[in-house]
C-alpha cells in the first residue's frame, strides 16, 4: 500500500516590484525592466511574468527574464505597464505599481540646409530689407519658419 501526500499551492508568488519603463532606440518600443521575484512560501515555482499594456495582457516571458522589449507600438504615444508573476500552478501575483511611458517621436532627425546670400537693404531711415536665399528641408517635416 503506497501513500502519497497531495499538497495544494494556493499562494501566489510576490508582487514584481521596481518596474521602469524607458525608450528605445526605435520610436516603436518600449523597454521594461523589473526586480526578479520567487514563489511565495516556496510554491510551485514562477513560471514567468505577465506583462500588461493599459491592463491588456501582452505576454509571458520566461522566469529568468526581469527586462522586455514592447514592439509594435506607435510613435509619439504613451503607454501604461504592470507586470505579475505566475508560478506553474496559474497563481498570479497582485500586479506591479502602473509605471507609463512614452514613445519617441517619429524622427525628422536632419536639420534643414542654412540659409544662404543674406543682404540688408537701407529701403529709408526707418526700414532695412532683409533677403536672402531660402533654406530647404530633407527631413520630410517641411520649414516652419
Amino acid at each position: 500500500m503506497c501513500f502519497y501526500r497531495v499538497t495544494t499551492d494556493l499562494t501566489a508568488p510576490l508582487i514584481p516590484g521596481g518596474l521602469v519603463v524607458s525608450t528605445n532606440t526605435d520610436e516603436t518600443q518600449l523597454v521594461l525592466r523589473w526586480n526578479a521575484v520567487t514563489d511565495n512560501t516556496g510554491g510551485a515555482g514562477v513560471k514567468g511574468y505577465n506583462i500588461y499594456r493599459n491592463n491588456l495582457f501582452v505576454k509571458r516571458v520566461l522566469p529568468t527574464a526581469t527586462t522586455t522589449i514592447d514592439t509594435g507600438l506607435t510613435p509619439d504615444t504613451a503607454y501604461s505597464y504592470t507586470v505579475s508573476a505566475e508560478d506553474f500552478v496559474a497563481n498570479e501575483s497582485a500586479r506591479s505599481t502602473t509605471v507609463s511611458g512614452r514613445t519617441p517621436r517619429r524622427g525628422d532627425n536632419t536639420a534643414p540646409s542654412m540659409p544662404s546670400g543674406l543682404t540688408a537693404t537701407a529701403a529709408n531711415c526707418n526700414l532695412i530689407n532683409l533677403s536672402w536665399v531660402a533654406s530647404t528641408d530633407t527631413g520630410g517635416s517641411g520649414l516652419k519658419g
